[in-house]
């Protein structure tokens, strides 16, 4: 209730409204790969061993819901979006 008596006051005087940063998906990081430590990605989100993120991201197999919202956590609390 609070959060919601607050969007309409942000909006009723026009503050900027914070939108959470959208899940990566298995194609963000695929993209990104080459410059991500994916290893290091595998042991934030709790993937084991590495090689199976790496096949993961080869295959374009996707990412539980559960894992995209880790991923995305880890890379937030590390300064990183991936867009």
């Amino acid at each position: 209730m609070a959060i919601e008596g607050w969007l309409v006051a942000a909006r009723k005087v026009e503050v900027p409204v914070p939108v959470p940063a959208p899940l990566p998906t298995i194609a963000h990081i695929a993209k990104a790969s080459k410059v991500l430590n994916k290893s290091e990605l595998a042991r934030l989100i709790g993937l084991a061993p590495p090689r199976t993120f790496s096949a993961r991201i080869n295959n374009r197999t996707p990412l539980s819901r559960e894992e995209s919202v880790r991923l995305r956590d880890a890379l937030h609390q590390r300064g990183v979006c991936l867009l």
